[in-house]
């Protein structure tokens, strides 16, 4: 049985677009997670640690055979694999994946949290989130995505990237 998962992505390291191209395609790679929908990319200030650059931030649906914790152990393999490095808390990255839900599944563990805890909280998560689907709920609140971003109180620091997941190559050839 496969279950429908929503993952957000971040880079702010190197080429910040190859980084996310790279985790989908690596993603989608993996038996029993398969990518189904991607959001618009969108530029964001950083959060938390101030001194670094912007991030690219995005968020694809995925659908899996897979566990949450084989989920969560694949996605540390790719960020590994990419040269993620924990140095700062919050701090510069390669790439960044986190599980953002779980089908409806709420769980309370050291080592994952679904729905994603500060999911309700962060712009560069629900903007690209509502790309994909305004209208699911999260379990813990009974709102949706749209009626969590409407209560938002700072929605600044996010912009639709210039560019998106195709190259400008792609975009004038089609």
């Amino acid at each position: 049985m496969s279950v429908r998962c929503y993952l957000g992505l971040g880079s702010n390291m190197g080429d910040r677009l190859l980084h996310l191209k790279t985790a989908v395609k690596l993603l989608d790679a993996v038996s029993g997670i398969q990518c189904i929908s991607r959001s618009r990319i969108y530029e964001t200030d950083p959060v938390g640690y101030l001194e670094q650059d912007q991030f690219l931030n995005a968020v694809v649906c995925v659908r899996t055979t897979r566990k949450p914790f084989e989920l969560l152990e694949l996605i540390l393999q790719i960020e590994k694999q990419m040269g993620r490095e924990r140095l700062i808390h919050w701090g510069p990255r390669t790439i960044d994946i986190d599980i953002l839900t779980y089908g409806n599944m709420t769980l309370l563990s050291e080592q994952l949290v679904l729905p994603h805890p500060r999911l309700h909280e962060r712009a560069f998560v629900l903007l690209p989130f509502m790309d994909l689907d305004k209208q699911w709920v999260h379990p813990n609140m009974n709102q949706s995505i749209q009626e969590l971003w409407n209560q938002l109180k700072q929605k600044g620091g996010v912009r639709e990237w210039m560019i998106q997941w195709e190259s400008e190559y792609e975009r004038t050839e089609n």
